[in-house]
């Protein structure tokens, strides 16, 4: 006779119908027992990818001083794209990571007045699209 197992009873898994497909002591969702093991598993697979990309971290960093820049010169930002763009540092950096290289990319972390005019360029764009 096989012995009783509890099922997972974990709010998430069985309101998404998973409930009987682990134990409740093998859950990793939120609440559960291995919850901790699952997000620490989850960071390292992260942290691989980050370093199997080097634009990614650059992309970070970069982030930082747009961001910088974008709350020293929020007057400049037109109003059409503040609507439009809830995150624009992040939308400005994506559009760095997409149309530059890493090497284009390193080079807007030391020439801040590169980073100005393709900073000013991602915003026209913007505001073309918004209009």
């Amino acid at each position: 006779m096989r012995p009783h197992v509890l099922y997972c009873t974990n709010k998430i898994c069985v309101s998404t119908g998973k409930s009987q497909t682990h134990a409740g002591n093998d859950c990793g969702r939120k609440g559960g027992p291995k919850h901790s093991e699952w997000v620490a598993k989850k960071k390292s697979e992260a942290e691989v990818k980050v370093l199997e990309d080097p634009t990614v971290a650059v992309c970070e960093k970069l982030y930082v001083k747009v961001d910088t820049e974008l709350k020293a010169l929020a007057d400049a930002v037109p109003e059409s794209v503040k609507k439009s763009v809830k995150n624009l540092a992040g939308k400005i950096v994506g559009m760095f990571k997409e149309g530059l290289t890493l090497d284009e990319l390193q080079s807007l972390m030391t020439n801040d007045t590169l980073l100005g005019q393709r900073m000013a360029d991602a915003v026209d764009l913007l505001e073309q699209q918004s209009a």
